[in-house]
Formats: C-alpha cells, sequence, structure tokens
C-alpha cells in the first residue's frame, strides 16, 4: 500500500502522532507508536511503516516507505529504506539508505545519506545536503538558509535567504536568494536543542564555493550579484535576474476628490439596486428586518458576534473532517471516495464564504441603513426614502478618516445580527403581521 502524493503524504505522517497514540507493532503495513521508538540494526519491516513519537530512530531495513512523524526523526548510518522516507519532525536528520525520494519538513533537514535514490523535497530552517552525501534526483527545497556540501545527480531548485554550494550539481541550478548583509542566520538557531547537530553557517544571499561543481547552468534571482569563487566550474552559463519591483499598493481615493464621488456614486447605485429588489420581491421581510435592528440594536450586535465565530468554526470544522475522512478513506484503499470527500468538502466552503461575502458586502450596505431611518417608513409605502437617505450616509461616514471602518464593522455586525433576530422571530413577526 503505497501513497505517493507529496505533501499529502507527509500531512498524513504528521496527524498519526495524534490518531496513533501508543500502538502495538504488528507485521505487514506496520503501525508504531510510542515516546521513543526504535528499529533495531536486526529488525525488518516486511512493509510500509508508519511512526510516530517524541523519537523515532530507524537502524533496521524496511522493505517499503517510511511515513514518520515525531520531535526527532534519526536514519541511522546503517539503516536502509526501500522505498520513501516522508517526514515531519523538528530535526530530520538522514544518515542511511534511501532508495527512492525523502520528502521532509522540520526546522533542521540534514542529509547525510550516502545514497538517496532519487530527489529530495525539503522545508525548514536549515536543509543542509553534507559533504560527502549524495542524492541521484533533484534538490528540491525552501529555507531560510540551504547548504549543498554533497553531490546531487540532477537539478537544484532552492529558495531561501541565504544558499551555499560547496559541492556538485549534475544539473542546473535555480534559486532566489535573500539580500547579503547581517549576521549568519545560523545564530538565531541558538535557542534550540539540536542535540549536537552543527548547523551550518550560511551567509545571506548565495555563494559558490572553490569547490563547487555545477554541471548546467546557474540562474538566480537576488538583489546583489553572487559571490561566486573563482575555482568553482560552472560550465553553463550564469544568469542574475534582479527581483520585481514591488507593487505599489493601490491607495484609496482621498475623501472628497472626483474619484472618491465617483466611487461613491456607484456603489450607491449598487446598494440602492440590492435595496430596491428586496423591497420589490420580498417587502415584508425587509421591513421586518428594520424593525428588529431598530428597536434591538443591542441584540443584533451581540449575535453579529456570534455569527463570526460560528462562521468560522463551521469552515474550520468542514475542512478538517473533510481530510480525516479522507485519511481514513485511504488508508482503506478508496480511494475515488476520498478525493470526492476532500472536493466536496472544499466546495462546502467556497459556497459558504462565498454566500457570507455576498450578504455581507451587498445585502447588509443596502439593509441596515434603512433600519437605521425606518421610522420614516410611515405606513410601510415610503420604504424609498429611508432607503436613499441610509445608504448615502452610510457611505459618507464609513469612508471618514480613521472611524470610517469602525462604522463599517458595527453595520456589518447589524446586519449578521438582524439576520439572526429575524430567523429567531420568524414566527412572531408574521402573527403581528396577520
Amino acid at each position: 500500500m503505497r501513497f505517493r502524493t507529496g505533501i499529502f503524504a507527509l500531512l498524513l505522517a504528521t496527524l498519526l502522532v495524534v490518531a496513533l497514540g501508543n500502538l502495538t507493532a504488528v507485521r505487514a503495513l506496520q503501525f508504531t507508536g510510542g515516546d521513543r521508538v526504535v528499529i533495531g540494526p536486526d529488525e525488518v519491516v516486511s512493509d510500509d511503516l508508519y511512526v510516530a513519537g517524541r523519537e523515532v530512530v530507524i537502524h533496521g531495513t524496511v522493505a517499503g516507505d517510511v511515513y514518520a512523524a515525531a520531535q526527532r526523526v534519526l536514519i541511522g548510518a546503517n539503516a536502509r529504506i526501500a522505498g520513501d522516507l516522508v517526514a515531519g519532525a523538528q530535526i530530520v536528520d538522514v544518515q542511511g539508505v534511501v532508495e527512492d525520494d525523502v520528502r521532509a519538513a522540520g526546522y533542521i533537514v540534514r542529509i547525510a545519506s550516502p545514497q538517496v535514490g532519487d530527489d529530495v523535497v525539503a522545508a525548514g530552517f536549515s536543509v543542509e545536503v553534507s559533504p560527502g552525501a549524495t542524492v541521484g534526483g533533484s534538490l528540491v527545497a525552501g529555507a531560510y538558509q540551504v547548504y549543498m556540501g554533497g553531490r546531487t545527480g540532477e537539478d537544484m531548485l532552492v529558495g531561501a535567504n541565504g544558499i551555499l554550494i560547496e559541492g556538485e550539481v549534475g544539473g542546473n541550478v535555480t534559486a532566489n536568494v535573500g539580500e547579503r548583509g547581517g549576521p549568519p542566520p545560523a545564530v538565531w538557531a541558538s535557542f534550540l536543542n539540536t542535540q549536537e547537530i552543527a548547523i551550518p553557517a550560511v551567509p545571506s544571499g548565495l555563494t559558490v564555493g572553490s569547490g563547487a561543481r555545477i554541471g548546467g547552468t546557474l540562474v538566480y534571482q537576488a538583489v546583489q550579484a553572487a559571490s561566486i569563487a573563482p575555482e568553482a566550474e560552472i560550465r553553463g552559463r550564469v544568469t542574475h535576474r534582479l527581483p520585481p519591483p514591488p507593487v505599489e499598493e493601490e491607495r484609496p481615493p482621498e475623501f472628497g476628490s472626483r474619484p472618491w464621488v465617483f466611487d461613491q456614486v456607484r456603489r450607491l447605485v449598487t446598494y440602492l439596486l440590492v435595496g430596491i429588489v428586496i423591497f420589490l420581491g420580498v417587502p415584508q421581510t425587509g421591513r421586518r428586518f428594520g424593525r428588529l435592528v431598530w428597536r434591538r440594536p443591542l441584540a443584533a450586535l451581540g449575535w453579529g458576534v456570534i455569527t463570526v465565530a460560528v462562521t468560522i468554526a463551521i469552515l474550520i470544522f468542514v475542512l478538517l473532517a473533510a481530510i480525516l475522512t479522507a485519511i481514513v478513506l485511504a488508508l482503506v484503499t478508496l480511494d475515488t471516495l476520498m478525493k470526492w470527500v476532500l472536493v466536496i468538502g472544499f466546495l462546502t466552503d467556497v459556497l459558504v464564504i462565498v454566500g457570507y461575502l455576498a450578504y455581507t458586502g451587498l445585502v447588509i450596505p443596502s439593509l441596515v441603513p434603512y433600519a437605521v431611518l425606518s421610522p420614516l417608513d410611515r405606513g410601510g409605502k415610503w420604504w424609498l426614502l429611508p432607503l436613499i437617505l441610509g445608504v448615502s450616509a452610510y457611505l459618507v461616514l464609513a469612508s471618514l478618516p480613521y472611524i470610517g471602518w469602525l462604522i463599517a464593522l458595527v453595520v456589518v455586525l447589524l446586519g449578521l445580527g438582524g439576520g439572526v433576530l429575524l430567523y429567531r422571530h420568524r414566527h412572531e413577526l408574521t402573527e403581528q403581521h396577520a
């Protein structure tokens, strides 16, 4: 049973910390958990290994993939993993042989293996391929610092504040690096118990050492030019690309300026059209909403705050439920059903967000201003007057410097709470209207 889905597999390994607890080991597809899990030098796991604990140490042989989640994951120098290694930990230290890919995320990811058969995909604070280590495929890394002291058979694709290349890259190097200057990033790791793992000192920017060998091109994006030693061997062309200029944030038009007036007129027309559609289509609902907000503003505000919290909780619950259900389905090989669960969960969240934005962005700016001036709607025949005056006043007040955002927030909370009150009192209001 093999999962080769990259990030999904890493998420699965991380969730096993909670899901597995202290399970006892079983053969075939093996699940192991505990405070400290050790696979001894003479042990052989005949299939995939899923392991979670405070510390995971593997010195033996695993015939399939390894999915590990821990504070520290150590693949010993004599260990051999026939498949992939997917690990999430504070420290991931790979010293043994991994015959396929390594996918790791952690504060420190160190590859000191004499043989990684294919690619290394890593993310963390410090990603290191130590001198003497060999990666058969490509190195793909996103970190604060990256040190390449070993050998990769193919390309190197990295993004980091500091990158130091002192080893051999068989293919091309594509890098995105930060600005030079300041102390080496490793000094910021002094507070962490690295368990005797020395973090290499990598200066910011791109540095290519004297012992570096690059078999293809070197393309890097940085503010300053790279520091390339004269003895370094780069067979292809070196291309330095400057970062794109920062995009200036579009400033809102100044209060009272012509663009500001045009924007307010456009918003006024939009909100009035929405309000007119509501009062022509469901006039009693619009008036009931106005009366409730006018008579019970504090209750509407309170329910508005609760509605925001509940909406966020629903979004998180749906997403987590979909992910956990998909993991269970994947474990029992119901891959098609797993995909549908993920799609349905994602679409549910999207629909909730779209509905929330439509209500807060269109309906509330039309109904709440009407509600504030609803006493002007005498006899239920003059709804257009408070609608026009209310929306106009709201647009002006919401555009005021310093306090406009607060007015807009209060209106949104009143609108959310007003919707809840309208639902809670629907029977009472219907009887009064009858």
